[in-house]
This record gives structure tokens, sequence and C-alpha cells, in this order.
């Protein structure tokens, strides 16, 4: 068994290069290749971040033996049906949130992954964070008491484009896809550690 797990990206903008470079760092992971909206975009990425290969298409990706695991880092609504892509291609999936544009599509995701069974998260980073593993187990201990409401907000100033993927409903636009679904999923932790579960 390997002791690295070979990554693949797709999409080649600014999360994509977050995710390179913070992989550039790690001694368990490594990029190997990237795909994009265009072969010229893979190309270029991929000669950025100094990786070994750049696929065409996704298709390309998918094929690709050395790929055992893909970060979907495109817009919104292209999520679920890159992540069904590559789960059906036996690849373990990290979809950038959100999973998918509505419920029905994330269980559609979920139910393939299940079917291929195969590793898919969706990368809310701030869970995996040791911050918050320790302030779950302050909470539990009782640090303030009985947790009786949470209050969670995020937000931030942009000039409006309704063209833009900030704006535009069909590109996934509004404020609770981009960041809204950070205090919500925050909100829904905290509830469950009242409730003694996963998530409330």
């Amino acid at each position: 068994m390997s002791e690295t797990l070979d990554w693949g990206v797709i999409g080649t903008g600014g999360i994509a290069s977050d995710f390179a470079q913070a992989l550039s760092q790690s001694k368990k992971c490594r990029l190997v290749s990237a795909s994009g909206s265009s072969p010229d975009k893979a190309k270029a990425f991929a000669q950025k971040f100094k990786l070994p290969a750049h696929a065409a298409s996704l298709d390309e990706l998918c094929a690709d033996p050395k790929v055992q695991a893909v970060y979907v880092a495109t817009p919104h609504p292209s999520h679920e049906a890159q992540a069904i892509q590559c789960i059906e291609a036996g690849k373990h999936v990290l979809c950038e949130k959100p999973m998918t544009m509505d419920a029905a599509g994330a269980e559609r995701v979920v139910a393939a992954a299940k079917k291929r069974n195969v590793f898919l998260m969706e990368a809310f980073m701030y869970r995996c964070h040791p911050l918050i593993r320790e302030l779950l187990e302050r909470l539990k201990g009782g640090v303030i008491g009985q947790i009786q409401h949470v209050r969670a907000d995020f937000s931030f100033h942009v000039p409006r484009d309704p063209k833009g993927r900030l704006f535009d409903l069909s590109l996934g636009g509004g404020a609770i896809l981009d960041v809204g679904c950070y205090p919500m999923s925050f909100a829904r932790l905290i509830a469950g550690l009242v409730e003694g579960k996963p998530f409330a």
C-alpha cells in the first residue's frame, strides 16, 4: 500500500490553487494531475505547481490510474456531475462546498459513493481543524455551562454584479450556498453536541 495519496484536481481557480499549495507541503498527499475548463488552463496550472501531468478533459483525469482521489474545485453547478463521474471511475472525492445545488443532488452523489464504495467528503475545512476538536471537547466539559442558543454570522461585502458567480442564481449565487452554509453547518454541529449526535 502506498504511503501517499495521489490526487487530481478539477478546476484551476483560486480554491484549486490553495489546494495545490497546501498539498505541496504535505508528507501524506501529493497532487499529480489537474483538469480545467480547457486543456490550456490545465496545462498552465500543472506547470505553475510543477505537477507531473495534466488532463485535457475530465474523462482523461478519471481514466488516469495514478489519480486515487479527486478534489472538485469548480463552480457550484458543476459539482454533482463531476463528483459522480469521478466516483463512478472509482476515485475517492473531496468536493468543495456546497456538494450540490440541492438536497436531491446531494442524495444522488452520496448514493453513487455508497454503491461504488469510495470515500466522499464535502470540503468544510473548518470541521477538520484541531481548534474545532478542542472547542467541542471544552463545550462537552461544560466550560460555558448548558448551551441554550447558537448565533452564527458570516458575511462579506462585494460590489453587486448580477452576472457574477455570487449573485447569479443559476451559478449557485446567493448567501446560503457560498458562505451561509458555514454558520448553518456550525450551528447544526453545536446543536448536535447538545443532543449527543454528530449534528442536529
